[in-house]
C-alpha cells in the first residue's frame, strides 16, 4: 500500500471519527435538553398540584370553621330553649305550691285554679 493510500485511509478514519464524535455530542446535547424540559414540566406540574392542595386545605379549613360556628349557634339556641323550659317548669312548680297552700290565683266563682305558662323559642 502506498503512502498516499495510507494517508487517505488515515484521513478518512479521522473524518469518520470526528463525525461520529459530533453525532455523539449532538445526541448528548439533545438528551440533556430533553431532560431539562421534562424536569421543568414536572416542576410546573408539582407547583400547580401544590397550589390546588393549598386551596383545598383552605376550603376545608373554612368549611370546618363555618360548621363549628353553626354548631356553636345551635348549641346556644338549644341551651337557651332548655333554660327557658326549666324556668317555666320551676314557675309552674312554684305556682302549684302556692295554690296548694292557698296563696295562688284561684277562680273563686268556679273553684278552678288558673295558671298561665308562656313559651319562648329562640332560633339562631
Amino acid at each position: 500500500m502506498s503512502n498516499t493510500q495510507q494517508m487517505f485511509k488515515s484521513g478518512k478514519a479521522h473524518g469518520e471519527g470526528a463525525e461520529k464524535a459530533g453525532q455523539w455530542m449532538q445526541s448528548a446535547k439533545d438528551t440533556t435538553k430533553s431532560m431539562a424540559d421534562s424536569a421543568q414540566q414536572n416542576k410546573d406540574q408539582a407547583a400547580e398540584k401544590a397550589g390546588q392542595w393549598m386551596q383545598s386545605a383552605k376550603d376545608t379549613t373554612n368549611s370546618m370553621g363555618d360548621s363549628a360556628q353553626q354548631n356553636k349557634d345551635q348549641a346556644a339556641g338549644f341551651l337557651q330553649q332548655t333554660g327557658d323550659q326549666v324556668k317555666q317548669m320551676a314557675q309552674g312548680a312554684a305556682n302549684a305550691v302556692k295554690n296548694a297552700v292557698g296563696m295562688g290565683n284561684t277562680d273563686t266563682a268556679a273553684g278552678n285554679t288558673t295558671t298561665s305558662t308562656t313559651t319562648t323559642t329562640s332560633k339562631h
